[in-house]
């Protein structure tokens, strides 16, 4: 698929909010350049703000990922608990000279395998460095990225693209995993079709896509993915 033809798919997932998680394999640079440079535009009149993109170019894997209430739930929490241990003064005055903390923050000076990689995490700690302290660290310290419907492997994947291409700048990734309730009962409902696809392989395990719909409405009512290790298996051939 062109990036022409994906990039209407992410306008819309943009301005309707849904799926909240818009994921797209097999995506190469230029592919990806194309489409972050149209979401760019003034003239689009998309909530930029209000969305986080990432590529992975080790994966050549686009995510973009629309911030609900409880997207951002996370960050905000993080934010609440550091502004209430300064206040009952478990934090030094001194500490806010020596970093800055920051959100909606692009990144993409990523080293070794992951070159070319972009990255919009939801918040990030970022050290003064220099003599002075006057000057932003070239890779945060500590990052926080939080999600929907993503498996294990896709933020084990997310979490060295943070490390190794930082040059293991980044000490602490922190990651929160959501995962929406079973409201429809799928495993009772015939009313229900399930899904499951194979889609590629991430650190040798394989990626399963679960998709449920609604067969009346047609409705999705369960969109993730898990990561499958692979039994042990050996071939003995013979003549």
């Amino acid at each position: 698929m062109s990036a022409e033809d994906i990039l209407p798919q992410v306008e819309l997932a943009i301005k309707t909010g849904y799926p909240e998680l818009f994921v797209r394999d097999v995506l190469d640079q230029e592919q990806f350049e194309y489409i972050l440079k149209s979401l760019r535009r003034r003239t689009n009149y998309l909530k930029r703000d209000f969305i986080r993109i990432h590529w992975l170019s080790s994966e050549k894997r686009l995510k973009v990922v629309m911030p609900s209430r409880m997207h951002v739930c996370v960050a905000a929490w993080l934010s609440k608990i550091i502004t209430r241990a300064s206040r009952l003064e478990l934090l030094s005055d001194d500490w806010e000279d020596t970093m800055d903390i920051m959100t909606g923050t692009e990144h993409q000076n990523f080293v070794g395998r992951h070159v070319g990689s972009f990255k919009e995490p939801d918040m990030v700690f970022v050290p003064f460095s220099g003599p002075d302290r006057k000057k932003c660290a070239a890779f945060p310290s500590v990052v926080l990225e939080s999600g929907w419907n993503e498996s294990i492997a896709r933020h084990e994947e997310d979490a060295r693209v943070w490390q190794e291409g930082s040059g293991n700048a980044v000490r602490v990734m922190l990651q929160a995993k959501f995962h929406e309730p079973d409201n429809h009962n799928l495993l009772l409902n015939d009313g229900i079709r399930n899904k499951l696809h194979h889609g590629n392989m991430v650190s040798g395990r394989k990626i399963i896509k679960v998709e449920a719909t609604d067969k009346e409405t047609q409705e999705k009512v369960l969109v993730g993915e898990e990561d499958v290790k692979q039994a042990v298996s050996a071939y003995i051939f013979t003549s």
